[in-house]
């Protein structure tokens, strides 16, 4: 139960994936993926979003309006939640962004996509640091790519198999408090285990 805790499910989730079950003669054998769904149930409604990084590599887009922060919903489906800043880091006449190695790969030269919640930007060229153009804020049809900037924050995630996944996330989340679920969107959720002396999360689920 503390281990199940320590990773963020919660008392609900368990309590009522008992109820459920009930009381039977027979002995019964339970899945993660039975408890994982109903522990979603609960923690989706109230578990903040943000975004987290693994394995960043550098993007500058150029030509993107003169913007100093992103202002993004802490909750897609309640707006009465707030939002989150998001600053913006600028670097040689253009917005400097992280994205994973792991979407990186994914893009061609030529591509259009969206930097999540933001800007559409067409890759230019792929290298060590990608480059790319804007192309409109609007919400197109492309893919979607979480992304840091400014204030960048390194974090790690310490997996249920003990192995560590290592990032950056947005600064917002260096000011949350130990014992805190929420939700890295594209990667699952997490329990903030600690702040000091560096970030680190638990995974639950996806």
């Amino acid at each position: 139960i503390a281990a199940l805790r320590r990773r963020g499910f919660i008392p609900e989730a368990i309590k009522q994936l008992i109820f459920d079950i009930g009381i039977t003669p027979v002995d019964s054998s339970l899945s993660w993926e039975t408890l994982e769904s109903y522990n979603r149930k609960f923690v989706d409604e109230s578990a903040n979003r943000y975004f987290f990084v693994m394995d960043p590599i550098e993007l500058v887009v150029r030509g993107a309006p003169d913007m100093r922060e992103a202002r993004l919903r802490l909750h897609p489906r309640q707006p009465e939640k707030g939002e989150r800043i998001l600053p913006l880091e600028h670097e040689d006449g253009g917005l400097k962004f992280y994205i994973s190695a792991k979407d990186a790969e994914t893009l061609e030269e030529g591509q259009v996509f969206r930097l999540k919640d933001l800007m559409n930007v067409l890759l230019v060229t792929k290298g060590g640091t990608l480059e790319a153009e804007f192309q409109g804020l609007e919400v197109a049809d492309v893919p979607k790519i979480q992304w840091v900037s400014g204030g960048k924050v390194e974090l790690e995630v310490i997996k249920p198999d003990t192995t560590v996944e290592r990032g950056i996330t947005e600064p917002t989340v260096a000011g949350l408090q130990p014992g805190d679920i929420i939700q890295f969107e594209r990667y699952g959720f997490v329990r903030i285990d600690a702040v000091r002396p560096k970030l680190v999360a638990v995974y639950a689920h996806r």
